[in-house]
């Protein structure tokens, strides 16, 4: 059996109802009698042209990833609840994390953003766009004296 989650699902604009243009983005587990330690991780594409009466065969985006890849949280290992999709003009988009082997006790995810069919090496890094000055800086404080709450 396969084990399909966190979805990003778009609509076509324009579209609706019975003849409604819809892409599903999802992760996958391929065989969900896996173990933790075998388990493998995908991120899926699939669509649909009726309003999702039927749906095409899936496309695998990426992966797979091991779970042992993924942030450790006091809930366990997670990718996150970061999927998304969407249709800008009549191009399909799916936002998804990947994460990557890291050495010792680092962490290698980062967001992308990747056309249908565009495989991983060539999708748009958005996490790794960024400059020295915006690394952390050990020690800074905050020069407001307080936060600002909504009424």
């Amino acid at each position: 059996a396969v084990d399909h989650f966190i979805p990003g699902l778009s609509v076509a604009p324009g579209t609706s109802g019975a003849t409604a243009q819809l892409g599903l983005s999802f992760y996958t587990y391929a065989n969900t009698s896996c173990t933790s330690t075998s388990c493998l991780l995908s991120v899926g594409y699939s669509t649909s042209h009726d309003g999702g009466a039927s749906w095409s065969a899936p496309v695998t985006i990426v992966g797979p990833m091991s779970p042992s890849w993924l942030a450790d949280t006091d809930q366990g290992l997670m990718v996150g609840d970061y999927m998304a999709s969407t249709i800008v003009g009549r191009q399909p988009l799916a936002v998804f994390a990947v994460a990557q082997p890291a050495p010792g006790a680092a962490l290698n995810e980062a967001m992308y953003v990747s056309k249908l069919g565009v495989l991983p090496s060539r999708a748009l890094s958005v996490s790794y766009r960024r400059t020295l000055s915006e690394l952390p800086v050990p020690g800074v404080r905050s020069d407001r004296r307080g936060r600002l709450r909504p009424p």
